[in-house]
């Protein structure tokens, strides 16, 4: 209940949002007056909410594309991998320049990370295998079935707040056949809304698991240093770590929930020049009103993207530097200066290993050295696509399984850049 009750003042925002959010249901008037408040989080026109239904099933549809699915589970995979070598790589960094130790990450922490993150997993597979055998006999219904982070999710979309867009409910509509009759059409138009459902679902295992190996990181980096400190008998350190991961403190709640949010691409607040790129991209979209099928059409995500890039370029030897959020995690020392220097060691070495192949054209990213207006022209002529790993008889695709593509091609760039460059000095400008 603890974690829930600080998921949703994180998911709210700041204090001034929950007020300003309960000072509209409070002002709504009568009961049933605040009912329809509940329902519609605001009152919107019936011109907007159709709008909203659009973009709803515009969502759903592009979305149905099993390779979506197929990306976003692999990415997710991917970027587990990359932080869980990371928490490695960070226990064996200094926590300052003067070498003296403070805060410090645990020897081993990235185990006991792998061991929450195995034993999450493994409770998930049970928990699904039984409630999938329960629906089957008709003991249980799906509706039944609730996710524990079930208030995010990569959809930027607004779905007419407490129920979807395409439903009756959202319409105010009252008579029950016209009810039907709206609800049959939403849930066609939507296909069911089984494809933002799979990937909020592929989004909440990766979440799940992330949040159980950080608790279990924490824990164990705290025990550790009980151990040190003389306060914790090493005999007692599984059972402490046992109760620090089912009554975690507060500030161990929100680190956890912060990496799960992560390593699905979901942060809403990065404290970098990108925190521009979310507040401008979310205002058009929360702003459109009649135009939110339009808004939604060209702008369907807007933070899962934004946080792709910063992903890429926290790991781009550099690049990072341009982030407010990495540079004042090098100066805060302690494990925010281990997990940026990891950051920085693991992308120099991908982007070393990378460039290279890129220079002989092994791996191929957007073609820098080709002229904007002939690029289009020279890949059709010559079938050749960006962000491809390159053999003599055939080509691989990584379109899509970002964040490996994007830094990847980016190396290639840099690689393809300095051939071109070396082919003719004068080619540098």
């Amino acid at each position: 209940e603890k974690v829930l009750q600080d998921e949703l003042i994180l998911e709210l925002g700041d204090t001034g949002a929950i007020k300003d959010f309960a000072t509209l249901y409070l002002n709504s008037g009568k009961a049933h007056k605040r009912l329809a408040f509940n329902q519609q989080t605001g009152n919107k026109g019936n011109i907007t909410k159709l709008s909203d239904a659009i973009a709803e099933s515009f969502i759903n549809v592009i979305l149905s594309n099993p390779m979506t699915h197929v990306r976003n589970t692999a990415g997710n995979w991917v970027t587990s991998a990359i932080t869980q070598v990371e928490r490695k790589l960070a226990t064996m960094m200094p926590t300052n320049l003067s070498g003296k130790d403070f805060d410090k990450m645990a020897a081993y922490e990235d185990v006991a990370k792998a061991f929450g993150k195995h034993q999450m997993a493994t409770e998930m597979h049970a928990a699904m295998a039984k409630s999938v055998s329960a629906l089957l006999r008709g003991e249980l219904k799906a509706a039944d079935i609730k996710p524990i982070f079930k208030n995010t999710s990569k959809l930027d979309i607004d779905q007419g707040g407490a129920v979807p867009a395409a439903s009756a409910a959202n319409f105010n509509i009252e008579n029950k056949l016209g009810a039907s009759v709206v609800d049959t059409i939403g849930s066609t138009i939507t296909l069911g809304r089984i494809p933002t459902r799979f990937l909020t679902f592929a989004d909440n295992y990766f979440k799940n698991i992330e949040y159980r190996g950080e608790l279990y990181a924490l824990g164990f980096r705290n025990a550790m240093k009980k151990i040190e400190a003389g306060t914790l008998d090493k005999k007692d350190a599984a059972d402490w770590i046992a109760e620090f991961v089912v009554n975690p403190s507060k500030e161990a709640v929100k680190e956890a929930y912060d990496a799960a949010h992560y390593v699905t691409y979901q942060t809403k607040k990065r404290g970098d020049f990108l925190d521009n790129v979310l507040k401008g991209g979310a205002a058009v979209k929360k702003n459109s009103g009649w135009f939110s099928w339009w808004t939604n059409y060209y702008l369907p995500f807007i933070r899962t993207p934004t946080n792709i890039a910063g992903f890429a370029l926290e790991r781009t030897p550099g690049a990072n530097f341009f982030l407010k959020s990495f540079r004042e995690d090098l100066k805060a020392g302690g494990h925010r200066r281990q997990k940026a220097l990891a950051k920085l060691a693991l992308g120099s070495t991908f982007y070393s290993m990378m460039a290279p192949l890129g220079y002989f054209n092994h791996i191929s990213g957007s073609h820098p050295e080709v002229n904007k207006r002939s690029k289009r022209d020279l890949m059709n002529l010559e079938n050749d696509q960006p962000k491809t790993i390159n053999f003599e008889d055939f080509r691989i695709s990584t379109m899509g399984l970002d964040p490996l593509a994007q830094m990847m091609a980016q190396a290639a760039d840099l690689g393809q850049v300095a051939h071109y460059i070396i082919d003719d000095p004068a080619n540098w400008k």
